[in-house]
């Protein structure tokens, strides 16, 4: 059996319990966990509890990204939808201009026949009613 400074063996079996005192004499260098080793393994728990939280947002952040790039593939089709659809309409718009165009100078062109075309009707009515008043004036 050890002997040992009293105060350190009351030191001894505090730290170890009661139950280790019938023990320290037998084996004084058997394994005791230690303060430090204590904190080592809690601390590696602590560790894994936080590695494994950390594995369940990356794995809702991954979902989330997947969802975002569905999300962002189909507003790319529905843009390249949209565009054919504007293109078509440009297309549209041109040839529907270009029509309207050539209908408004056919308009003019008429418009201007019918002008030239009411000139010789308006000469010869003004000339029968200045022979008119002549006749009138001639005779009063």
């Amino acid at each position: 059996m050890l002997i040992l400074h009293p105060t350190i063996q009351t030191l001894l079996e505090e730290s170890l319990g009661s139950s280790s005192r019938s023990n320290i004499g037998a084996n004084p260098y058997r394994d005791v966990p230690s303060d430090n080793q204590r904190f080592i393994e809690n601390d590696s728990g602590q560790q894994a509890i936080l590695m494994r939280e950390q594995d369940d947002q990356l794995e809702g952040i991954s979902v989330t990204l997947v969802n975002m790039k569905e999300t962002a593939s189909t507003m790319h089709q529905e843009i390249d939808d949209q565009v054919i659809l504007l293109e078509e309409m440009e297309s549209h718009v041109d040839h529907t201009s270009d029509r309207l165009k050539k209908a408004m100078k056919k308009v003019v062109y008429i418009l201007k026949k019918e002008e030239e075309a009411k000139s010789p009707y308006a000469i010869a009515c003004l000339i029968i009613v200045l022979i008119i008043l002549l006749i009138l004036v001639i005779t009063v």
